[in-house]
């Protein structure tokens, strides 16, 4: 049985196939770029004699990798320069005695950095 109707819905003009061909766009290029799921630190926790150094590492996840990959724009902090120290390449100088949080703060895209800490706890020799 053919049912033959006489009212045509009317064809809506306007923006709204601009959002879903964007929306649709917005998926492929989410999906083809190279986020970062997660990051590790290594060391974890270290104990340094006054005046030695040590490096931290980064290594991260991405969406278009599954095993880990050298991470190298990690941005590197400590909780109290006086007591230690790091640079921008991850290597930490303990120049007194302390116990001192290192963040390590990577980029994501998009959104707000991950973040890491790990300890560091700087003391005299015996």
């Amino acid at each position: 049985m053919t049912v033959h109707s006489r009212h045509r819905e009317p064809v809506r003009e306007g923006p709204s196939w601009l959002y879903v061909l964007w929306f649709c766009l917005s998926l492929i290029v989410a999906c083809s770029s190279h986020s970062l799921m997660s990051f590790s630190i290594t060391p974890q926790t270290v104990t340094l004699n006054l005046g030695e150094s040590v490096q931290f590492t980064a290594a991260g996840v991405f969406n278009s990798a599954p095993s880990p990959a050298p991470l190298h724009d990690v941005t590197w902090t400590s909780s109290n320069p006086q007591v230690l120290a790091i640079n921008s390449a991850g290597v930490a100088t303990c120049h007194s005695e302390g116990v001192i949080t290192v963040t390590a703060s990577a980029p994501t895209s998009p959104g707000p950095p991950m973040t890491l800490t790990t300890t560091v706890t700087c003391e005299s020799q015996n």
